[in-house]
């Protein structure tokens, strides 16, 4: 399971009683990431590297242990589908643009952040008020719990750094089908479920119907 450095453990605990939490720890993909701590981030809480490398920002102590798992989860989901690719970071966006795994990313810390919320009144006082302080900030980790579908995301990435990223990506395919990106195996967010899910969709072409793959 991830390895996490000191000021980690006890989010990456917590992460591990959240539905969402649980499959990404346990998934094959992720079960040799190592997670060190990084002062090369740039003002950002969490790097992923390649498939099996994580950096997270050494001030651990200003993020509360709700904000902590969200960063872990975020991280992870970037491992996940750079394992799925076989590319490490610079490949992976070389290839592919940051669209496609970034939603993933951000839909997934939400959803996390949400299942924080439903299990509040398992966590002790100081950690309870966390998770409320979290849900309701301005910050993205207090914006991403209103995140529930990927329209959601994308609203969100297109008007910040990751716009050249999401805008026209996939156009009229899966950016906004989150049908085609969680599975009952996989209930997160992640490349690995469109590319195993995806739809074949009916096109029409001078009267006739022909089958594509998007």
């Amino acid at each position: 399971m991830l390895h996490v450095p000191d000021g980690y453990t006890t989010a990456r605990d917590a992460l591990l009683t959240l539905p969402t939490g649980q499959q990404l720890l346990h998934s094959i993909r992720t079960a040799n990431v190592r997670a060190i701590i990084s002062h090369d981030l740039n003002g950002a809480y969490g790097r992923t590297v390649d498939a099996l490398t994580i950096h997270l920002t050494p001030n651990f102590a200003q993020l509360s242990l709700p904000q902590q798992a969200c960063v872990i989860a975020h991280e992870l989901t970037h491992a996940h589908d750079l394992s799925y690719a076989n590319q490490n970071a610079d490949d992976y966006r070389d290839s592919k643009g940051l669209g496609d795994t970034e939603i993933n990313a951000h839909f997934n810390q939400g959803q996390v952040l949400r299942e924080f919320r439903s299990a509040r009144a398992r966590f002790a006082a100081p950690d309870a008020l966390a998770i409320d302080a979290a849900c309701a900030g301005v910050t993205v980790f207090g914006r991403s719990v209103d995140w529930i579908t990927r329209a959601d995301v994308v609203s969100h990435l297109a008007n910040g750094m990751y716009a050249g990223h999401v805008i026209g990506w996939r156009l009229g395919a899966g950016i906004y089908s989150d049908d085609m990106y969680t599975s009952a195996a996989r209930p997160f967010h992640c490349d690995e479920n469109w590319h195993t899910f995806r739809r074949v969709l009916p096109v029409e072409d001078e009267g006739e119907i022909e089958e594509i793959h998007v």
